[in-house]
């Protein structure tokens, strides 16, 4: 009976573990530094006016998933002078995720993931009043002066890259899998000691 209880205290800790979600970050609120303007535009890697022309969500077990939207880029103010951009965010906004609905139109700031760009809650992002003769809307001066003079994209000058994957599904599949190997190994051992 004691080992029986042991069996069960270790295949609730391997529960537990796997309970877990595979990014802790993706479970806490999200919280964002303070940052300059200047220092958004520094550390994007993409910043441009665009038009959500497509937003997708992708839902995975455990990490809350993710979304891509397209964007339509009616100005670029730092990167490549695409006429199409595509950027992955968290799903939700307590992971930090940015909100983008199709047909608004956005200033983004994107960072370089993979091969992909990203953005968060915290990036900088802002809603611009519709069409790309809207303007930049009511925006503060100093971030306006860091954005500096944009440049417009060609038609056709470029197709969106790909966003940003998310991963967090294949560590909580290996630690799940490990967990019921570990409880089967466990099973065995007691069974076999239990016939002894």
């Amino acid at each position: 009976m004691v080992m029986m209880s042991r069996v069960l205290v270790v295949l609730a800790l391997a529960a537990a573990l796997v309970a877990v979600p595979a990014d802790s970050a993706a479970a806490a609120a999200c919280s964002c530094a303070r940052t300059t303007p200047q220092e958004r535009v520094e550390r994007a890697a993409a910043v441009f006016s665009a038009t959500a022309t497509r937003v997708t969500e992708h839902w995975k077990l455990m990490d809350g998933g993710h979304v891509t939207a397209v964007l339509r880029a009616d100005h670029v103010y730092k990167g490549e002078a695409a006429a199409e951009f595509e950027v992955s965010t968290r799903a939700q906004g307590a992971a930090c995720g940015y909100r983008f609905l199709q047909g608004a139109r956005y200033l983004v700031f994107a960072v370089r993931e993979g091969s992909g760009l990203r953005t968060t809650l915290c990036s900088g992002n802002r809603r611009l009043p519709d069409g790309p003769d809207g303007g930049l809307g009511p925006l503060p001066a100093d971030l306006v002066a860091a954005l500096g003079a944009p440049t417009t994209p060609a038609p056709g000058a470029g197709a969106a890259r790909p966003a940003a994957e998310w991963n967090g599904g294949a560590l909580l599949i290996g630690g799940l899998a490990a967990a019921l190997l570990l409880a089967a190994a466990l099973v065995v051992w007691w069974w076999r000691r239990r016939r002894a």
